[in-house]
């Protein structure tokens, strides 16, 4: 990707395309797209794009499409490791209007890889009434398939957000 101080722009990897993934025998293409609905304009544009000409590529090649979509920090914002702090109330309303976003059938998306609206860290003790209202709200926002991506998260942290995830129709997770 390219980032820069209005959003990043993802990318494919050079010569690579749903053709030749498909040609090589793969059963699936899984794209990052990194994404927040407050970039700038021309940022928005450029992933939404580029997100849509890998859906229809895919469905010319008949292959499924994951796309993992992630929340960024914009460009000079404070850095703690993996999380940033920008406006952390405003980060579960950033993944799910993201996915939003991505759940229109133009995108051609047939399985969501999705990050959790709220840092595993962050879910231990609070009200769980309130991040369950979080995850079943990214639940419907996918409108398909989706699972959970781990963050890194620790086992602990972790089984605490599929726990959330599952309750909200997630089919399991894919961890890195």
């Amino acid at each position: 990707y390219e980032d820069g101080p209005s959003g990043r722009r993802s990318r494919s990897i050079p010569d690579w395309s749903v053709e030749k993934i498909k040609r090589l025998g793969a059963d699936g293409v899984k794209v990052l797209a990194w994404y927040r609905p407050d970039a700038a304009r021309e940022v928005l544009d450029h992933q939404r794009r580029y997100v849509e000409e890998v859906g229809r590529a895919c469905v010319a090649q008949d292959i499924p499409y994951v796309l993992e979509l992630l929340v960024y920090p914009f460009a000079g914002a404070k850095a703690a490791g993996s999380a940033y702090e920008e406006d952390p109330a405003r980060h579960p309303l950033l993944v799910i209007d993201s996915v939003r976003e991505f759940a229109d059938p133009r995108y051609a998306v047939d399985l969501f890889k999705l990050e959790s609206p709220l840092p595993a860290t962050a879910l231990a003790g609070r009200d769980a009434g309130e991040v369950q209202s979080l995850f079943d709200a990214l639940g419907k926002a996918a409108g398909r398939p989706w699972v959970m991506l781990s963050d890194g998260a620790e086992k602990e942290d972790f089984l605490r957000v599929l726990g959330h995830a599952y309750r909200a129709g997630a089919g399991g997770f894919l961890a890195g």
